[in-house]
């Protein structure tokens, strides 16, 4: 299931069928702290799990003795022993106040939570990249329209300067249209401003500059939900932010049963076997 949820949640890298997106992302990812951070701290809450799940197991135990023992008896016989002192013992937990019941499933509820949270911030950071990489090309292209406008409103300018020259207009005309170039050239600059600003953004959450002129345009092909109450009902059973709080509850539940367990009795099963040889001067 965890697998499952790790997959969709980054399904949007695959379903935007961009080569260079899907690598900026899945460098970004794995390059992350804060990924990487969660990634490893669900690794340890796995381990966590085994280790709660090892008090269904038995207990064995093995103790090796060997020594010399050199004395007299009650019948002032003088004796001189190898001594040897072994013993083997296995024991079974059998009930222990449903301890060991309610730790396990705190434990696989703490690596569910942290699975999500890793989910969680995956989602996030992919779509902070995906939305950076859109907005540069957003702004390439409107930097685009913006000197194309500049190179219509120049080619203005020059006709009516020559009808002007000719005269054949007014020099309004000619000062209306030399203001609409320089607005259009501000416009430029004030569009090369903003590229520069998406460019940055980018660059800070993938660590690295790109060429905007290079960047592949992606295609969104994913089906989305087609109504609000579909969309609502896949949130409420797929969004990693719920399903982290809904593990955390469940956490504390087990947490809170475990701290019940002193108040059961303890039944242990206990199999051992000694192993024993010239004890206590007894040949």
């Amino acid at each position: 299931m965890i697998k499952r949820k790790i997959i969709l949640a980054i399904s949007l890298v695959s379903l935007l069928e961009a080569q260079n997106l899907k690598t900026t992302v899945s460098e970004t990812l794995s390059t992350n702290p804060i990924v990487q951070e969660r990634l490893k701290n669900y690794n340890a809450t796995k381990e966590d799990v085994a280790i709660a799940n090892a008090d269904y197991y038995p207990k064995v135990d093995l103790s090796l003795g060997f020594g010399k023992e050199k004395g007299t008896t009650a019948q002032d016989v003088d004796f001189d022993f190898s001594v040897y002192q072994n013993s083997l013992s296995a024991t079974l937990n059998v009930f222990k106040g449903f301890e060991t019941q309610s730790r396990v499933t705190q434990q696989k509820n703490r690596s569910a939570s942290a699975a999500y949270s890793y989910v969680e911030k995956v989602n996030d950071t992919t779509y902070k990249v995906v939305n950076a990489y859109l907005q540069v090309m957003k702004n390439v292209e409107l930097l685009k329209n913006q000197q194309d406008n500049i190179n219509i409103n120049t080619e203005i300018f020059t006709k009516v300067q020559k009808l002007y020259n000719a005269g054949l207009t007014t020099l309004s005309e000619v000062n209306k249209i030399e203001s609409s170039l320089s607005l259009a050239k501000s416009n430029f600059v004030v569009q090369e401003n903003t590229l520069l600003d998406s460019q940055y953004n980018l660059q800070k959450l993938i660590g690295k500059k790109l060429d905007p002129m290079e960047l592949d345009k992606p295609t969104f092909i994913a089906s989305l939900p087609s109504s609000l109450e579909e969309a609502t009902l896949a949130a409420m059973q797929n969004n990693p932010s719920l399903l982290v709080s809904k593990h955390n509850i469940k956490t504390a539940q087990a947490s809170y049963q475990e701290k019940k367990s002193p108040f059961y009795p303890s039944v242990d099963l206990e199999i051992s076997q000694a192993m024993n040889k010239n004890l206590s001067g007894i040949e």
